[in-house]
């Protein structure tokens, strides 16, 4: 019951690894993988519930394992059905509220104003690439970092970046990340276009020509300690929760609900999934033009 990680090619691949393998361990590796049930799932987190491993820990670990489960149902190694990992993990009230209140905030507009100031122009061309396609995307560290020259494309007449699973080394969360996103007009002025052809002509195929392929902390790893490092540098301190790269993505999606850009429009651009079915199985995906006409309009900061 072992795992091999040539199965898992994502950057996490050692974390689903270790929860994997970790289970297997616990149910005994000789056991057949058909044999596994929900109870034995349910001890396991009891078990690790016991080592005082957190509820977010947990919830990874049980993700993992669901997904793997997931796979040997779908290769044909055990019947398909209910998934033994599915729901074993769950916030508690108190829980959600603090995850709410601790987790990464968004930036405000005097925060963005201070970000994206004089010092900004300091900071290393590479770095600040990736903090205005982060503020402009709302895209994840992670795909960001592992984005290659030939995921700048155009649909619909529009620029935009392609973000999937389809190049060397590249990986994604889950499956609503699969996405293009049109690039908004002030990255457009900034020269990112330019800088991408630039690369191009140089011989390189990645944006981020630094970036490690398979590095265990994700391809985006240098970019979001180098954009903590500069924030802390700067003076930008959470009110109550943290602050990072991650705050870009939330600023993002606070900034188009607040303008009344639809959660449909809001979860396309970013890759969030919607949790009604009947959004997955009736609804159609925007054009990049129908995108950038909601998405453009409502984020575009004054700094």
């Amino acid at each position: 019951m072992t795992l091999d990680s040539a199965l898992l090619p994502d950057k996490t691949r050692s974390q689903k690894r270790a929860a994997v393998n970790g289970f297997a361990t616990w149910k005994g590796l000789k056991s057949p993988l058909a044999d596994c049930t929900r109870t034995d799932v349910s001890e396991w987190v009891q078990s690790l519930r016991a080592a005082q491993l957190a509820t977010p820990t947990l919830a990874n670990k049980t993700s993992y394992l669901k997904a793997f489960f997931a796979w040997a149902q779908t290769a044909g190694h055990v019947p398909v059905g209910d998934n033994p990992a599915q729901g074993q993990v769950k916030y508690g009230v108190r829980e959600k509220r603090l995850r709410r209140k601790l987790g990464f905030e968004a930036f405000n507009p005097e925060q963005l104003a201070v970000i994206y100031g004089p010092a900004f122009a300091t900071l290393r061309k590479d770095i600040q690439l990736g903090a205005l396609l982060g503020l402009y995307t709302g895209a994840r560290v992670s795909e960001l970092g592992q984005l290659r020259l030939d995921d700048f494309v155009f649909q619909d007449g529009l620029p935009c970046i392609r973000i999937s699973a389809e190049g060397l080394g590249q990986s994604l969360k889950t499956d609503a990340s699969e996405r293009s996103v049109p690039l908004h007009p002030r990255l457009i002025e900034w020269g990112v276009l330019r800088h991408v052809e630039s690369l191009r002509k140089d011989g390189q195929t990645r944006l981020f020509p630094r970036t490690k392929v398979g590095s265990v902390n994700g391809h985006g790893n240098f970019l979001s300690a180098a954009f903590g490092r500069y924030i802390k540098s700067v003076g930008i301190e959470p009110r109550v929760g943290k602050v990072g790269f991650h705050s870009l993505r939330k600023t993002v999606v606070q900034t188009m609900q607040s303008a009344g850009v639809p959660s449909e429009y809001r979860a396309q651009f970013v890759g969030h999934e919607l949790g009604d079915e009947h959004h997955a199985a009736y609804s159609r995906r925007y054009s990049m033009l129908e995108l950038a006409n909601k998405a453009h309009a409502a984020v575009s900061f004054d700094f």
